[in-house]
């Protein structure tokens, strides 16, 4: 199975068993090839995928021959890592998980249409800073993205894609039953450094039929190591959780799932959280009934305290909801977005809104009507003062 340091085969290989011997130098994945373990993985040096090759899990037909695997993938790379374009890594499409809990049936990160027409997929589950889960599906034959960690000692060279979205991400739906497609899963990277112009992307699928709609979107959590290793202004727009739109229809549409941020220099859960729709296909997500609970009110989610070091940002019509009183470090909200209080306080150092720096006060609804909502009662949002700490990401 190895060659000269190359990993060979033919629309992929199945070992069941034995021992898979790649040797000790820089390794090169061969277009066509899908590689995955059934336990964690590492690649002692470099690692190259050529246009065609998939590191992680895939769906489709594959998935149902590789069906013995579970959904989740750990791989670590010593040295660089490099996914040119048209090759691809993650774990999207992948997973049959179907929740018992109705309230994570095609959720994650975010909310489901089912939301809004009957009280499934209402929670948002998993952690946003450390997230480790699949998304939740409606029925086993829709799947939805499973759990892709990868660790890269040296530099991530994408301009291919890492995903783990729902089957009929993003309205090319592909589900053949009269039901919600499947939500997004969990990316968790930790990298030495970013480059590229490639995407990362843990989006919500699409159904169709009379209860066509979306899935919510997953959870993605980045992490720089390097010295000095920060994103880009690219990798801040292109590292996405979207949820789904349809055309204006606010009942079939979900919502974003979050996307944790962390430079090399910020220190552990100091980064940013971003929220944000795909707002050229989200116009009017504002009105969607499905919301982003935050931090989230699910299994394995953050304890509210987690946050005090984070900055938080709303973009992209997103629509956020609180589901704890929060004290964070920094806020911005774009004019396309806004934050529904629910009866909560939220404590910032700082604010920005649609741009402009906020002083020091209490703010309620009545004050920012653009900007925030209380579908509750006494909720406030707080700017307590103190410098401005937000990152210009």
């Amino acid at each position: 199975m190895t060659t000269d340091n190359t990993i060979a085969g033919i629309a992929g290989v199945v070992c069941d068993g034995g021992t898979l011997n790649i040797g000790n130098g820089d390794q090169v994945l061969k277009s066509n090839v899908a590689f995955a373990s059934p336990t964690p993985f590492a690649f002692p040096a470099d690692l190259t995928l050529e246009s065609g090759a998939h590191l992680g899990r895939v769906g489709g037909a594959f998935a149902q021959e590789l069906s013995h695997f579970d959904t989740n993938f750990t791989v670590s790379v010593a040295g660089n890592l490099t996914i040119p374009s048209g090759a691809t890594a993650g774990a999207s499409g992948c997973c049959a998980f179907t929740a018992t809990d109705n309230a994570q049936l095609a959720a994650h990160g975010g909310q489901s249409l089912w939301a809004s027409i009957g009280g499934y997929g209402t929670n948002a589950f998993d952690s946003v800073l450390n997230p480790s889960m699949p998304g939740g599906s409606r029925y086993r034959g829709f799947r939805a993205g499973g759990v892709f960690r990868l660790t890269v000692g040296g530099e991530l060279a994408l301009n291919g894609t890492i995903s783990s979205d729902g089957s009929g991400a993003r309205g090319n739906a592909d589900t053949t039953d009269n039901q919600a497609a499947p939500a997004g899963g969990t990316l968790n990277l930790s990298l030495g450094s970013l480059s590229g112009t490639g995407s990362i992307t843990a989006q919500g699928g699409c159904g169709k039929y009379n209860y066509a709609g979306g899935a919510g979107g997953g959870r993605v959590a980045v992490r720089l190591t390097g010295s000095g290793s920060t994103f880009s202004d690219y990798w801040k727009t292109n590292i996405t959780a979207y949820g789904v739109s349809f055309s204006g229809n606010n009942d079939k549409a979900s919502s974003a799932g979050t996307v944790y941020l962390q430079d090399a220099s910020d220190g552990e859960a100091a980064g940013m959280v971003l929220i944000r729709n795909d707002l050229a296909l989200e116009a009017g997500a504002v009105n969607n009934k499905a919301v982003t609970l935050y931090p989230g009110k699910g299994v394995g989610c953050d304890a509210p305290d987690a946050f005090k070091k984070t900055d938080l940002a709303v973009a992209g019509a997103a629509k956020v909801q609180l589901t704890d009183a929060l004290k964070i470090a920094g806020l911005t909200i774009d004019s396309d977005s806004l934050i529904d209080l629910n009866g909560k306080t939220l404590t910032v150092k700082s604010a920005k809104v649609n741009g402009v720096k906020l002083a020091p006060g209490k703010y309620t609804p009545a004050k920012l009507p653009a900007y925030i909502v209380d579908s509750a009662s006494g909720g406030e949002l707080v700017v307590t003062g103190g410098g401005f700490s937000l990152k210009v990401r």
